[in-house]
């Protein structure tokens, strides 16, 4: 079993490549790495280099997360595509086949995998059984050290089974820009149908949190800017709609909303979270 690797990247072409260098390490597994280049630059990858596995560029031009997403698994050749963000670094040799030995059942319609920051060490807070409730994804840390079942994951380190993932529509492409929540409604879409996703500790990658690429659209680590608000809004009325939460998970999500609103910068408020 082979798997693609969809890599959205906005104005972060450095920081792409050593990336892309990661990944040549896992060349034997990968059918190829979509890179879906939203920058001003085209292209950003020097095709005169050699690669052990094959990189496939192609451009957006108008910046969007979720269609980034979509036009990887339209593009992908493999049964397999796993979403990464562009400022990862994965030295965790086991990395690929953590998230492709979870297929073998055939029920699991997904991966999601652990998200460490840089020197971040992972927790082993809440109880699975917590997490593994209606509402309870959103208590799931992503640097989580326990294996469980989730309905949730970051397109940062996520696998799904392509077939599937396009059967419930892919990515609501709807979302503005790398919106709050697009890929949370997503993934409630495909568990509604199929079944939670597996979330795996080892399937783990190191996070950047470079400057730039969609940080470029608003500072989020004590105000939420106003295109994050709108996409809660826009989630919660989807998940509404579709049923895809119940009754105090929309409660809680409501909650989300009122402390963004009061941590958005116009408000004044600048409130931690």
């Amino acid at each position: 079993m082979l798997i693609t690797v969809v890599v959205p990247t906005l104005n972060r072409s450095e920081i792409v490549r050593s990336c892309l260098n990661d990944l040549e390490n896992f060349w034997d597994k990968i059918t190829e790495v979509i890179l879906i280049n939203q920058s001003e630059d085209f292209p950003i990858v020097d095709y005169s280099i050699r690669r052990k596995i094959l990189v496939r560029e192609i451009a957006l031009s108008t910046p969007s997360a979720s269609m980034a997403r979509n036009i990887g698994l339209l593009e992908s050749k493999s049964d397999i595509v796993i979403f990464i963000d562009d400022d990862v670094r994965i030295k965790n040799i086991a990395f690929i086949e953590n998230h492709l030995r979870h297929y073998k059942d055939p029920q699991v319609p997904g991966v999601y995998g652990q998200v460490l920051e840089v020197g971040q060490s992972p927790t082993e807070c809440p109880d699975p059984t917590e997490i593994e409730t209606d509402w309870g994804w959103m208590r799931l840390p992503a640097n989580y050290g326990r294996p469980c079942r989730t309905r949730n994951g970051g397109s940062g380190n996520l696998s799904v089974r392509r077939d599937w993932a396009l059967a419930v529509g892919g990515m609501d492409a709807w979302f503005e820009r790398g919106a709050r929540r697009e890929e949370t409604e997503f993934n409630l879409r495909l568990t509604a149908r199929y079944g939670p996703l597996v979330f795996d500790p080892e399937a783990s990658l190191v996070h950047l949190s470079a400057g730039g690429g969609s940080r470029s659209w608003g500072r989020v680590v004590r105000t939420v800017p106003m295109h994050h608000i709108v996409g809660h809004w826009y989630f919660w009325l989807a998940a509404f709609r579709d049923g895809t939460l119940g009754r105090r998970g929309l409660l809680m999500e409501l909650r989300h909303i009122g402390v963004a609103l009061l941590r958005n910068p116009k408000t004044g408020w600048n409130v931690p979270a």
